[in-house]
């Protein structure tokens, strides 16, 4: 956030700039031909127009393209090479925070803006107290006061001084005016006005506007420049306040006493209002005194117009990379982009790459009409018709309705464009394996896990009727020991003796017992291939059976280094551990769906664009959960030891639709208004309001939740000095 709004403010700073130089340049010309009055709508006008970023681009519509009815026949296309490339992952490394440029670039933004607020500030306290502490009151001082002021609200205190500051004022809320000591009636009754003019025109706000916008433009010295143009614009308007109705006669007077000031301090601090401008900025006062000047409305309007215009250059134009893409770095990006369901295919083309006319895309497969019969499939057709793609128009969308994507024996997309040497260059997507949950690696083809010849294409569930995934493959924090380590396998959760069945075929290779794994059963399924099942309540086999898919392997349980029963799953080839949902076919409503988002580290992608959570929250250590619930998917963050941050994510809009900070989030129903949460000793409802409150005692915590079997109430687990017990909470 703090990086998106650095960049929208630098942007419009740097275009803004553009009719902030000639206003600049011709500012003596302006004051000389226009009042005060003119500079003073103008410089206002400005700086809110500098402190308003809002990104108002239209939002990218999906473009659909019709695709072929199932019936019709097409000739085969030329077989393109496809160089999937079969290769081995290790376990993913411990997640290292690496600041990127623009990261590096947002936190010095954010570093001297609020630098020079904080030194501003502590400037205006320091000032503030120095004079008070060596000021007085006057009792013929008030009387003046009240007289001038005539009665209105707010009336400020008025107090002499010795310090060579005065006379000034400052104060937003209640303004003080600082008078210097030994001044005339005569002289007290002009100063007085100045500085009441300045009260009561709010100048001290407009002087405040003026320090935010430097502050958050404090990179440009145009802004720096405006800034100082329009304080010292403030005298003159404050100048043309107090003469207004007055005689030559009172003219003189005022000017005399402007020049008795002159050497009292050059510039106007941004914290307050003062008599004085310097010797370089009183001639024009003195002059502006006897002058007639225009009002500048038109000239006001055409540099409103201008800065509108061009700072529409930066809130309408949709976000392009500034560093044109090689035509392989193109390839490289739809591919990642590509997403399939069971409804839809869609892929973007980068708007990044200059020559958006040279894609030709093509997505075929052979698809089965009946026993032995298959037909090519031409979804859609690479004719090279240019001007077909365009990058920045969004998501291209194939509707998949009338397909049973099951019937495909293969499906491709392939990416054709030619590279800078005139050398044609090609990119495939492997549309199957992608929706089974294998995903590009981002530079290579795609990565295939399990020779589609050698092994089984599909696997049947371990735990039949339980779809909920608890722990994901990869980097996460033990629930535990409160570390980050790698997780060998995906954990699936199940009531204790729910029976474990066999993913495939195979022998037993081995049975046993480790701390982390409790009882377990690996299994040898051949070409390679091995899978593992742990945290078992028992085992129903032994070492060298011949096992069915679907067999009973054992049952459930909460053995081992477990917090709760469920059964532990790795998967390996050739020794190398992967993702064991990658294998299945298809994974249930309720399990998790890679095709639609994928999480890397603490970055969750979905359909090419990146999401860092640590922008939610910088507590953010890890993700500890990951599961769809309905239409929307739910994160639950490790925030410490006893805290979690629940993160809610609609992939329709790409949007964070929930914060909620707690623990223990369960619910009951298809989508999470059901869902009830620990927030300390609170168990609270999805909506925030609170069930009960459950006594922890001094270092007591809730260590779960969950629904009894009718699921009117909820067993509340809360552990003291390492014993647990338990409470019920009625729903109805």
């Amino acid at each position: 956030m703090i990086a998106e709004l650095a960049g929208r403010l630098v942007r419009l700073s740097l275009m803004t700039s553009v009719v902030l130089l000639p206003l600049l340049l011709l500012c003596p010309l302006i004051q000389k031909r226009y009042t005060a009055k003119t500079g003073y709508v103008l410089w206002l006008a400005l700086a809110v127009w500098l402190l308003l970023p809002v990104d108002w681009s239209l939002p990218e519509h999906a473009v659909t393209i019709t695709v072929p009815e199932t019936s019709q026949v097409w000739a085969a296309p030329a077989e393109p090479a496809i160089t999937t490339a079969e290769t081995g992952m290790a376990k993913p490394p411990a997640r290292q925070t690496v600041l990127t440029p623009v990261q590096v670039l947002a936190g010095t933004w954010l570093a001297g803006a609020l630098g020079l607020l904080l030194w501003h500030g502590t400037g205006y306290l320091l000032a503030r107290r120095r004079l008070r502490a060596g000021s007085w009151e006057e009792p013929g001082d008030q009387a003046l006061m009240a007289a001038l002021w005539a009665g209105e609200h707010g009336q400020p205190e008025v107090l002499r001084t010795a310090d060579p500051a005065a006379p000034l004022s400052l104060g937003l809320v209640q303004p003080l005016v600082f008078l210097p000591a030994g001044l005339g009636e005569e002289e007290t009754d002009l100063v007085l006005s100045h500085e009441l003019a300045h009260v009561r025109r709010r100048d001290l706000w407009y002087k405040f506007l003026l320090l935010l916008v430097n502050a958050a433009h404090w990179f440009n010295p145009l802004v720096w420049w405006m800034c100082r143009q329009a304080g010292q614009n403030l005298e003159y308007c404050c100048d043309d306040a107090v003469v207004d109705g007055r005689d030559a006669a009172f003219r003189h007077a005022y000017g005399q006493l402007l020049l008795r000031y002159a050497a009292h301090g050059a510039g106007v601090p941004l914290y307050a209002t003062r008599l004085s401008s310097g010797g370089r900025q009183m001639k024009g006062r003195l002059m502006n005194l006897f002058l007639k000047k225009k009002t500048g409305v038109l000239l006001v309007a055409v540099a409103l117009c201008a800065a509108v215009a061009v700072g529409s250059l930066v809130t309408f134009q949709p976000a392009r990379a500034e560093t044109p893409m090689t035509a392989q770095e193109a390839l490289d990006t739809l591919a990642e982009s590509v997403t399939i369901t069971d409804k839809e295919l869609s892929f973007t083309i980068p708007a990044a790459y200059e020559k958006a006319d040279d894609w030709r895309i093509q997505v075929s497969g052979r698809y089965q009409m009946g026993e032995g019969e298959a037909t090519s499939i031409h979804l859609i057709s690479n004719d090279g018709t240019a001007g077909r793609w365009k990058g920045g128009e969004g998501a291209y969308s194939v509707p998949l309705t009338d397909y049973d994507l099951d019937q495909f024996e293969d499906l491709t997309l392939w990416a054709f464009l030619t590279d800078e040497d005139g050398k044609e260059l090609e990119r495939e997507v492997d549309l199957l394996a992608l929706r089974r949950g294998v995903l590009t690696d981002g530079a290579d083809a795609i990565i295939k896990w399990v020779d589609s010849d050698a092994v089984e294409p599909v696997w049947v569930w371990p735990v039949p009727e339980y779809q909920e995934v608890t722990e994901t493959f990869g980097t996460r924090v033990h629930p535990i020991t409160g570390e980050t380590t790698s997780h060998d396998g995906v954990d699936l959760a199940a009531p204790e003796g729910a029976a474990v069945l066999a993913v495939r075929s195979g022998t037993v290779a081995e049975t046993g017992w480790d701390d982390t794994d409790g009882n377990y059963v690996l299994l040898d399924h051949g070409e390679g291939l091995t899978t593992r099942y742990g945290c078992l309540s028992a085992v129903s086999v032994q070492t060298g059976d011949a096992v069915a898919q679907g067999d009973v392997l054992g049952t459930v349980g909460q053995t081992g280094a477990a917090t709760g029963p469920h059964l532990h799953l790795e998967a390996a080839q050739d020794g190398a551990l992967y993702d064991p949902l990658s294998w299945f076919q298809v994974l249930q409503e309720t399990a998790l769906k890679p095709e639609a988002v994928t999480l890397q580290g603490l970055t969750l992608t979905c359909n090419g664009h990146n999401y860092d959570l640590t922008e939610r929250s910088p507590a953010i250590t890890a993700v500890t959960r990951m599961e769809w619930v309905g239409e929307e998917l739910l994160l639950e963050c490790h925030t410490g030891p006893k805290n979690n941050l629940y993160l809610v994510f609609d992939p329709r809009t790409e949007t964070f639709v929930k914060e909620l900070a707690g623990t223990h989030l369960i619910w009951k129903g298809a989508d999470l208004t059901t869902a009830v949460y620990a927030f300390w000793g609170d168990i609270c409802t999805w909506g925030g309001t609170v069930l009960t409150t459950v006594d922890l005692g001094t270092d007591g915590y809730v260590s779960d939740l969950s629904f009894t079997d009718d699921k009117t109430q909820i067993v509340v687990t809360v552990t003291q000095n390492e014993v647990s017990s338990t409470q019920l909470l009625s729903l109805t």
